[in-house]
């Protein structure tokens, strides 16, 4: 369960996250990627979205549409939205 509140950093247009822990225990490798693609971690975005916090209402229009790519072999993701803007 996510607490009601996430220390979440301002999102300016970028940024990584590690997703090692949801793939812990799955056979499948992560392998880096050097270009960005649609998310099929969609689920993911939406699902930190529903804490209330400062700044997710901006934030979440900028993950509206966004592009990710696989920056390690850990599964960090570097999120690039295509919306200009700021998430304080």
């Amino acid at each position: 369960m996510f607490p009601s509140t996430l220390p979440i950093p301002a999102f300016t247009g970028s940024w990584a996250y590690n997703l090692r822990d949801l793939h812990h225990g799955c056979d499948m490798e992560l392998k880096t990627e050097s270009q960005f693609r649609e998310p099929v971690e969609r689920a993911l975005l939406e699902r930190l979205l529903e804490a209330d916090f400062s700044g997710r209402s901006e934030l979440a229009a900028l993950l509206r549409n966004v592009l990710v790519r696989t920056i390690d072999e850990d599964g960090g993701l570097e999120l690039k939205s295509q919306i200009e803007g700021k998430a304080l």
